[in-house]
């Protein structure tokens, strides 16, 4: 399952291409569709490769290639039924979020971001780029609980993150301009009108918070979990995020 976020400055829309799932998070769709919050776009794997859910999920997770190719459709997909509609496209994760650290919202860090690189000999003519950063689960969740948090909010109850971001470009997610992109991939646009031209955000106007358990497959973990630090940014939504969170599962009946 992906998420993408398709923005305009008086709108914006999440998309998730989705293949199978379990009920109740079919429930959880279900709601925020009819509440014209997201769109749900079912999927399949093309071609020769199977769609049968047990035989899909073995070979998403034997054929690592395959599958990543496979997720250009649905990125590009989503890109060609929006480009028209919004200025800027993200491709995230659901263990992921882009935080803005020196705005309160997307829409401000992006005016902020157009304002900054205005006068840029280097202006972005493909996206603006936000480094990695991870917060680790501990194990078996021996870490300090929020008492003013549900338990099941989980990146509120995860606020201790290495001290150290990954390096530049990699691992990254991004703002990406529909205007100037021609394909993209889930990091970075692939082509561009031109070149593309992609905006390192400086880690003090925004960051991607990656919540996981371990670093991502292939990389040594113990740079980054040797010194950590607490990082509280989410809780300036805290409030908001619980009554909004609370109010959705009473309704869908999972509270």
């Amino acid at each position: 399952m992906w998420i993408f976020f398709p923005y305009k400055h008086a709108i914006n829309l999440i998309t998730i291409y989705l293949f199978q799932v379990h009920r109740n998070i079919s429930k959880t769709l279900e709601y925020y569709s009819e509440n014209d919050r997201i769109l749900v776009t079912h999927t399949s794997l093309p071609g020769k490769y199977p769609n049968l859910p047990g035989l899909q999920h073995h070979f998403l997770t034997t054929n690592v290639r395959e599958k990543r190719l496979t997720e250009l459709i649905p990125y590009n997909d989503c890109l060609y039924k929006n480009m028209y509609k919004y200025e800027y496209l993200a491709v995230l994760d659901i263990d992921e979020v882009i935080v803005p650290l020196s705005s309160n919202s997307w829409i401000q860090l992006i005016d902020k971001l157009e304002i900054k690189t205005a006068n840029s000999k280097n202006i972005p003519k493909g996206s603006f780029v936000f480094r990695n950063i991870y917060f680790f689960d501990e194990p078996d969740h021996n870490h300090k609980w929020h008492t003013d948090v549900p338990m099941y909010m989980h990146m509120l109850q995860h606020d201790v993150r290495s001290k150290k971001h990954s390096k530049p470009f990699n691992y990254v997610k991004s703002f990406m301009n529909t205007s100037t992109v021609l394909t993209i991939h889930n990091h970075l646009p692939r082509e561009c009108l031109g070149k593309c031209e992609n905006y390192p955000v400086d880690v003090t106007d925004g960051q991607l918070q990656h919540y996981r358990d371990d670093c991502v497959k292939g990389i040594d973990c113990k740079e980054y979990k040797k010194s950590n630090v607490v990082d509280s940014n989410l809780f300036r939504y805290r409030d908001i995020l619980v009554e909004n969170v609370n109010k959705a599962l009473y309704d869908i009946g999972l509270l």
